[in-house]
């Protein structure tokens, strides 16, 4: 745990700290150059120039296994030299999978800010003996917080001026458009590795039916505080007088997990928040058009690119591989609003979907580059994504992105073919 934290150090300090006038070296430019003389990592003493011409050469001969297939991309940068150092079809837009959550993050991050937050209201309406439960869009609205805001509506109700023997309990959910499946998503993917898309909705809790689960539940609570409610049903547009709210966790937090665990729900309750916050409507559409304004001007390149949701779940997503690297770019350039991500990255063999419990990084030949990866991880049916930071021979970052489509199974199981991805990872490490 201790060398983790270490390359952490090392890598939050190379790529936070390394400015050349002022700017950051990690921001994407429109013609980026080649330093002309590399500079040797005063922790190895191995050029830098030396690290990338044998991650080329390795990478050449290693992508030609069989485990790929032909349909994938690679691209391999180093950020330190703004150069590519080896690119494979990286140009193509590909079914990234959970990659996607990679810009989901960063446009949340820079739309709405590390820090913020949202709240789930309970208002009174005219009639003083009907509340309404008000979604506020938080990613993760825990039980905890339901239970929270159950105590305060209870201890606002009775201390009220205006008391009755029970209340009727409604729930307005209309921060979000009603949910209907977006292009590339499966009839069988909701709600088992996704819930219906709500403004309302109790982290962790797999439902068809989200706003009416966490209203039911919130009655319940209601009751066991001392008061008397009842289920009303939906509401849209509620007025009323304020009665109590709950604070949701800053989305840094929701990013963490996210990107941690590949959380589908919090991916797209961000997303649409996201979407909200630069004048879009909580759509498909709206996240669409709000994803692709934020990363074009990002500077991310939009050729083959096509987004239809937050999460990576739909099959009509594209990304390439220069894309993706370029989004590492973005969150590793300095900017105070993505600091969070690479902490937040699963590390080899240690945690989040890379954890050894995964059997990922723990066999050779890629168990020597456990903790010096830092990535996001993708998979659907014939996909798997692997994007992010690998702490290279000379101790300074490399970014890539390794994104398969048309995977097949036939001759390899998904975990061999992810292994030989981490083979790739490892090769940039410079470890194998």
């Amino acid at each position: 745990m201790e060398k983790t934290r270490a390359v952490r150090a090392t890598v939050a300090t190379v790529l936070l700290c390394g400015v050349f006038a002022g700017s950051a070296i990690l921001a994407p430019t429109a013609n980026a150059t080649v330093s002309p003389t590399p500079t040797p990592s005063p922790s190895t003493g191995i050029s830098s120039a030396t690290v990338n011409a044998r991650i080329k050469a390795k990478l050449i001969q290693r992508v030609r296994s069989p485990r790929f297939g032909k349909d994938f991309s690679v691209r391999v940068f180093d950020p330190q030299t703004r150069s590519t150092i080896y690119s494979r079809q990286s140009l193509v837009g590909q079914i990234p999978a959970s990659n996607l959550k990679l810009a989901t993050a960063v446009v949340a991050l820079k739309t709405l800010g590390p820090a913020s937050t949202s709240t789930t209201r309970v208002i009174r309406t005219a009639d003083p003996s009907t509340i309404v439960i008000v979604g506020g869009g938080d990613p993760m609205l825990t039980y905890e917080r339901i239970n929270l805001l159950a105590q305060r509506t209870a201890d606002a109700l009775k201390a009220s001026p205006t008391p009755v023997a029970s209340v009727r309990v409604q729930y307005d959910n209309s921060r979000f458009a009603p949910f209907t499946s977006p292009r590339g998503w499966l009839s069988t993917y909701v709600p088992y590795q996704i819930n219906p898309v709500d403004a309302l909705s109790i982290y962790g809790h797999t439902t068809s039916t989200p706003a009416r689960f966490a209203t039911q539940y919130f009655v319940q609570r209601l009751v066991t505080a001392g008061v008397p409610a009842t289920y009303a049903g939906q509401v849209t547009g509620a007025t009323g007088t304020h009665v109590t709210k709950v604070v949701g966790a800053p989305l840094q937090t929701a990013i963490n997990r996210m990107l941690l665990v590949s959380d589908n729900n919090i991916a797209e309750t961000v997303a649409r928040n996201s979407a909200i916050a630069t004048g879009q409507p909580a759509t498909w559409a709206g996240v669409r058009a709000s994803a692709q304004a934020q990363l074009a001007a990002m500077g991310v390149p939009m050729a083959g690119v096509s987004i239809v949701d937050g999460s990576g779940v739909s099959r009509a997503n594209r990304l390439s591989a220069k894309a993706l690297v370029t989004i590492l770019r973005v969150a590793t350039n300095g900017d105070p609003a993505f600091a969070g991500v690479q902490s937040a990255l699963p590390i080899a063999g240690r945690t989040g979907t890379l954890k050894a419990s995964n059997k990922r990084y723990t066999t050779r030949p890629s168990k020597c580059a456990a903790g010096k990866v830092f990535a996001k991880t993708g998979s659907l049916t014939g996909v798997l994504s692997l994007s992010g930071i690998a702490i290279a021979a000379d101790g300074k970052p490399r970014l890539f992105s390794i994104v398969l489509n048309k995977v097949s199974t036939k001759k390899y199981t998904r975990l061999q073919i992810r292994r030989s991805m981490d083979v790739l990872a490892a090769t940039i490490v410079g470890c194998y």
